[in-house]
């Protein structure tokens, strides 16, 4: 059943939209993200930028922006990356004439982007359907820097698909703890869009809306707890940056010890006690799980089994580098007892999962027609920066998805070559 508000003459109003952007002493990216969301042309949000008591430009690049729908606030003191989000999230505000199920927040990072016209994309999805969450599947940039020759500097990857589908949540819960704890279609409010209804009501039964030292990935687990479905989009309507300033870049690269230390000093709640903090994704999803369960009645009823966790950790670990494999193992065999799996058990595990370092390597450029997606690199196109790759990754999904048959004759020769030259200047796949 829609929810949608209809206006006097029987029209839906259009959703207003709260896209929220934490920062910390990152103006650099900041300023670019910025742009992609300035260069929505939707008119009913705001963009909100959350100051986690920067010491440097960061107010005065927010402030050069001349645009009323962007807004600054200071959280007055350090917080934890937590205690922003949740700041962030008490700082939304509405206009005076949008109803709660009519308002939807977006939270992206501060080298992240909006993709062109997202704004307008989701609300048409969400007028259409009635869903209270919509999750999409997510573009990447990795911006360059200077200081770190990384060899896939500069890549980006661009989703194809346009196709759009409901998704039953409970189902959507299952396929992460039964797979690989791949979180990245839970419907998160971190690169998608969740109700301010729905927020309010988990504030309502469990106090704060985030309840994780990892709040992005809590907040999948937790709105799929509150509802039955949700919306799920193969367009991108954002990219996920990975620059210098990025904590998950942090974890695992050698030159980001300071930057990993400092996160993890800031910690400002605890882990859940089944599970000890480590540096690994599959742990770090099971440990959001375990608190949802704590709250929700919903996630208590799907059981989390330990003893696969734990394989899937140490088969993430394995390609490790040897310090943070041998910090991932120990991390393990403290779930295991923890959670009282048979010590021979994990250590059979263990031994099945031996260190075998990834040698970094420079994916294969091309256009991969199975996966519908293309992987490029945005120096090619002159573009090295969030803004210019988020241009550019617009310009390769419309390209993409043009139905040119509909267009003149001479038009669609043109389109036609133009999609054939692109897809030759790479290796086809």
């Amino acid at each position: 059943m829609s929810l949608r508000k209809t206006s006097s003459d029987g029209s839906q109003e259009r959703i207003y939209f709260s896209v929220v952007v934490p920062t910390r002493e990152r103006y650099d990216t900041l300023y670019y993200t910025l742009q992609t969301c300035l260069n929505q042309r939707y008119e009913p949000c705001e963009i909100l930028v959350s100051d986690n008591w920067s010491q440097d430009e960061t107010e005065a690049v927010v402030r050069s922006f001349q645009d009323s729908r962007l807004r600054y606030v200071n959280t007055g003191r350090r917080l934890s990356m937590t205690g922003n989000y949740e700041f962030a999230l008490s700082q939304v505000s509405g206009s005076s004439t949008t109803s709660t199920s009519q308002h939807y927040v977006i939270f992206i990072g501060d080298d992240d982007a909006l993709m062109p016209a997202a704004l307008e994309s989701l609300d048409k999805i969400i007028r259409e359907t009635g869903w209270q969450a919509i999750k999409w599947s997510l573009g990447s940039y990795n911006w360059p820097d200077p200081s770190h020759q990384a060899v896939d500097a500069n890549l980006l990857t661009v989703p194809l698909s346009g196709a759009v589908e409901r998704r039953e949540t409970h189902a959507a819960i299952r396929e992460v703890i039964e797979g690989d704890f791949n979180w990245l279609r839970l419907p998160m409010i971190y690169h998608g869009a969740v109700c301010l209804d729905v927020i309010q009501r988990i504030q309502e039964r469990t106090g704060d809306f985030f309840h994780s030292i990892v709040p992005d990935l809590y907040s999948g687990f937790a709105v799929a707890s509150m509802l039955r479905e949700y919306g799920f989009s193969q367009r991108p309507f954002s990219l996920g940056g990975t620059s210098h300033h990025s904590i998950g870049r942090a974890f695992t690269q050698a030159d980001g010890k300071e930057k990993s230390e400092q996160f993890v000093k800031e910690i400002d709640r605890p882990n859940h006690p089944r599970l000890p903090f480590t540096r690994n994704a599959a742990i770090a999803t099971a440990e959001t799980f375990f608190q949802c369960q704590d709250r929700f009645e919903t996630a208590q009823a799907i059981p989390l089994n330990v003893e696969h966790l734990l394989q899937v950790a140490l088969r993430q670990a394995s390609s490790a580098q040897p310090a943070h494999y041998n910090e991932m193992v120990e991390a393990i065999r403290e779930a295991g007892r923890r959670n009282e799996v048979g010590e021979m058990a994990v250590e059979r595990m263990i031994s099945a999962h031996p260190n075998h370092p990834a040698v970094p390597s420079l994916p294969s450029l091309g256009y991969y027609r199975r996966e519908a997606l293309y992987i490029v690199d945005a120096s090619d196109f002159d573009a090295y920066d969030v803004f210019s790759a988020s241009l550019l990754a617009h310009t390769l999904y419309t390209l993409e998805r043009l139905n040119y048959k509909t267009y003149s004759r001479q038009l669609r020769t043109m389109i036609h070559r133009l999609k054939s030259r692109l897809k030759r200047s790479f290796h086809r796949l």
